[in-house]
């Protein structure tokens, strides 16, 4: 019985820990929805710059081909 306990109360917490993070989850979208209409340039600059990073950690190559072909993009556009 005291196991049966144990494990009714690990499920309990583990179910709240999961609506927290569903809550979170959410405050986070209303945010996204929120920084959209309200300042859309910073917005898409954060999630360019997370794309970014996340292109770094996944595909190294990818990363320093993209920032060569940045770097002769900026060259180019200052003749």
């Amino acid at each position: 019985m005291k196991w049966l306990g144990i494990f009714l109360v690990a499920g309990a917490i583990i179910a709240a820990g999961q609506a927290v993070a569903v809550v979170l989850g959410l405050a986070i979208l209303i945010g996204l929805v929120i920084a959209l209409f309200e300042c859309p340039r910073e917005l898409f600059g954060m999630i360019g710059l997370c794309l970014f990073g996340a292109l770094m950690q996944a595909q190294p190559l990818a990363f320093i081909a993209l920032v060569a072909l940045m770097v002769i993009a900026n060259m180019l556009r200052r003749r």
